[in-house]
């Protein structure tokens, strides 16, 4: 794809050099360039992309993408980023034909619950007939394929990458665990969601945040910014409103609500729970009726993660 397709239409971007050059990869690891790529000299907390620039010259990058700035060398196509994390998300989208837009993208976020709200919709939607894939802090999986994760949310590139995989595997449901850091580093903002969820939010990740108000305001982005944006028909939302950062995105959030919760005024909500050492019982108010549910899932704290899979499976259909 030629350098100029990739960037058309991208707010803050610069470009020293032909902008016809043909692009035939994506790198943010100066160790995986191949020859053709463009290489995305990112910023970091320890290390310096700049400072592979050389490396990934020598392994055949074309094209080097860095801040807005930074001095390079005149030896390969430049190009000058304000926000280089969000240009490398959307020219990745791109690069791999918009994978999202294929798919019914889920993704989950909150401090607690994520990893196992996946392991819930897999399963529900295996059993109705439909393929889905996985993307989180296990696995990423889906058919015969499963990788072992760096991060719960994939860079961009990778992410992209593997949704293009997913789609051209017959995929046909994506659940996506969003972290904090991967709001934070802009490596979902070209997603396409259907649906995002809100499990909860507590004390964690503050080493990076710095406060609580910070952590909920990343959080919260996947629900006024990302998803409202996202090209996906029938966009939603699922929220936790026993959880109190959950009740103030119930009015944040632009785009239609499925609230969740014990209390009389959630959509969904859990009218019973009961454990034994095999498992939990619940019944769940729908705007259906009740549904009686039974899993071996253990521990009331996973009640609210069923209800929830429930809910976003009964909006699912």
């Amino acid at each position: 794809m030629k350098l100029e397709t990739l960037l058309k239409g991208l707010q803050g971007i610069r470009v020293q050099g032909d902008p016809a050059t043909e692009i035939s990869d994506l790198a943010y690891d100066s160790r995986k360039v191949t020859p053709g790529a463009l290489f995305f000299a990112l910023p970091g907390e320890h290390v310096d992309g700049r400072e592979f620039i050389r490396e990934a010259l020598d392994r055949g990058a074309l094209a080097l993408a860095v801040p807005e700035g930074a001095p390079t060398s005149g030896q390969a196509v430049l190009v000058e980023a304000s926000d280089i994390r969000k240009t490398m998300a959307q020219t990745a989208a791109r690069f791999f034909g918009d994978p999202s837009g294929e798919l019914v993208l889920i993704g989950v976020t909150g401090t607690n619950g994520k990893t196992t709200f996946t392991y819930l919709m897999e399963s529900i939607l295996r059993e109705a007939g439909f393929s889905p894939g996985v993307i989180g802090t296990v696995s990423y999986r889906f058919g015969e394929h499963t990788r072992h994760p760096e991060n719960t949310t994939p860079e961009s590139v990778d992410l992209q990458r593997i949704l293009q995989e997913m789609v051209q595997s017959g995929v046909t449901h994506a659940l996506l665990e969003v972290s904090s850091h991967g709001l934070d580093y802009h490596r979902v903002e070209a997603c396409h969601f259907a649906c995002a969820v809100f499990t909860m939010l507590g004390r964690d990740h503050l080493d990076h945040h710095g406060s609580m108000e910070a952590y909920f305001a990343s959080k919260a982005r996947l629900f006024t910014e990302i998803l409202p944006r996202s090209a996906s028909k029938n966009r939603t939302a699922v929220l936790n409103r026993d959880d109190p950062y959950g009740r103030r995105l119930l009015d944040m959030s632009p785009v239609p609500v499925i609230s969740v919760g014990s209390g009389e005024e959630a959509d969904y909500r859990l009218e019973s729970v009961s454990c034994d050492r095999d498992g939990t019982s619940l019944a769940i108010r729908t705007p259906g009726g009740v549904l009686q549910l039974r899993s071996p899932l253990l521990a009331a704290v996973n009640a609210m993660n069923i209800l929830t899979a429930a809910a976003t499976s009964d909006w699912l259909g």
